[in-house]
């Protein structure tokens, strides 16, 4: 525990220093359970209030993970019929069937799979009632211009359809798949983000060995109204707003996203973003242990 108290200083010390009219970062809590220890994906619950479902990374169980905004593990739950060959999202939706959960095994760090699925299940309780769910749903797909690493995901709110952004390309690319679909699907490609920031030249030069992966998207979540976008990065969350009736081809491409910068030093390897259920504020967790989890407050429609 002294490694996290220190970290709880360092971050005491470092965070909250922003512009006056963008949201700043605050610390809600500490991951320290070695259960959580790879969270490579998380969204808000749709049915309990301060419940974050996440997801552990490649190699570990096929489980869903109840956690409080504080980093607290609350229960855990078994995806039965699904395998965790490296899953790395997930995304909340209710089209009319209730709450659901999406999935993403979606993960190809060497750029090989020829399939990738999404798994969709109902909703579990997070208060340990419940330690087993069956899949809904596989939607197994492929993409149109080869395999990719993708590890972001979200269901947009209005339609039916999952949206997904490539890690490993340049630029990334925007990709959607139907989840009516009953079989096996290619996904869509929506459209090249240019106006995500790569690595400078000068980012290169200090850091030659990982400055390429500093500005790749590592996930994704969208506001409750879903007009907003933050891609999450190892070094910052780019927000893609979209206008009212605007098409997410033209909202990424159109205008540039506007930044937040990462504590990275004391963020390694930020791998989960999510809007609380009520959207009236973002966390972002660490693939790390002990990790903190960021709380950025948001403003409300009445202010």
């Amino acid at each position: 525990m002294k490694a996290a108290h220190r970290l709880i200083l360092l971050l005491a010390l470092s965070t909250g220093v922003a512009a006056a009219s963008e949201p700043t970062a605050h610390i809600a809590g500490l991951i320290t359970d070695p259960r959580l220890a790879e969270a490579s994906g998380a969204v808000s619950s749709r049915v309990s209030d301060n419940v974050i479902w996440v997801i552990n990374d490649s190699g570990n169980p096929a489980e869903l993970l109840a956690m409080s905004p504080s980093g607290s593990l609350l229960s855990t739950v078994s995806v039965r019929g699904a395998q965790n060959r490296d899953w790395e999202d997930l995304a909340s939706f209710d089209h009319g069937q209730g709450p659901f959960l999406a999935i993403a095994d979606t993960g190809d760090n060497e750029g090989k799979r020829q399939q990738i699925s999404l798994y969709l299940v109902a909703e579990p309780p997070s208060d340990g009632s419940v330690s087993e769910i069956d899949v809904h749903q596989q939607i197994e797909f492929t993409f149109p211009d080869g395999p990719h690493d993708v590890e972001s995901l979200i269901v947009d709110p209005k339609r039916p359809r999952a949206y997904m952004i490539s890690k490993r390309t340049t630029p990334p690319a925007l990709y959607s798949v139907d989840l009516r679909a009953p079989g096996p699907q290619v996904a869509r490609l929506v459209a090249q983000i240019p106006r995500l920031p790569t690595s400078t030249a000068a980012e290169r030069k200090i850091d030659p060995r990982y400055a390429r992966y500093r500005h790749q998207p590592t996930a994704m979540d969208i506001s409750c109204d879903g007009r907003e976008l933050w891609v999450l990065t190892y070094s910052s969350i780019q927000r893609f707003l979209r206008q009212p009736g605007e098409s997410w081809a033209r909202a990424v491409t159109r205008r540039d996203p506007l930044p937040l910068t990462l504590p990275t030093p004391l963020v390694p390897q930020a791998e989960a973003i999510a809007f609380t259920r009520d959207c009236s504020a973002v966390l972002v967790l660490s693939e790390k242990t002990p990790g903190p989890v960021l709380r950025y407050p948001l403003k409300s429609a009445d202010d």
